[in-house]
């Protein structure tokens, strides 16, 4: 009934609408309450049709907006977050608390997310069947991020 009562085009398509004007807190309720419950109970049948389709422009945007958000803070000492605090009286330093916590929430989710898929007992192995369609090729921007992670050693105290 999941596949006869839905249209996936229309139901992906609804839900990735806004997914790039998000904020983080939004970003991690929506991975958190709608993108792992899909992926823990779509059926084996219809991965390709919903989940590929939910999950490429999810880890593309994440995989944006975290790596901005962390080099800002590993290389710059900076909260970088595309979110609004409203309060405009809080210090520097409480809106720089507010801004880490959302970072480390919305990894987290993220890593919710990798262990939904990778985890057997919660999708029946199915992502190993299609990691062919989720996998993109090593790009010459990976590369380049790669460099720049290495050249600013990352991991590495100063």
């Amino acid at each position: 009934t999941f596949d006869n009562l839905l249209d996936s085009t229309f139901v992906c398509g609804a839900l990735m609408k806004n997914l790039e004007s998000m904020e983080f807190r939004h970003l991690t309720w929506f991975i958190k309450y709608t993108i792992i419950p899909l992926v823990k109970n779509c059926p084996s049948g219809l991965w390709p049709t919903w989940i590929d389709m939910l999950l490429k422009p999810v880890f593309h945007y994440c995989d944006y907006t975290l790596y901005s958000s962390w080099c800002h803070l590993l290389y710059k000492n900076t909260v970088q977050v595309p979110d609004n605090f409203g309060d405009i009286s809080i210090s520097k330093e409480e809106a720089d608390e507010l801004g880490m916590d959302l970072i480390f929430k919305l990894t987290r989710e993220v890593s919710n997310l990798l262990a939904a898929m990778a985890l057997p007992k919660l999708n029946g192995g199915i992502a190993h069947e299609h990691t062919s369609t989720m996998h993109k090729a090593t790009t010459s921007e990976d590369l380049e991020k790669s460099k720049y992670c290495t050249s600013k050693g990352v991991g590495s105290r100063r």
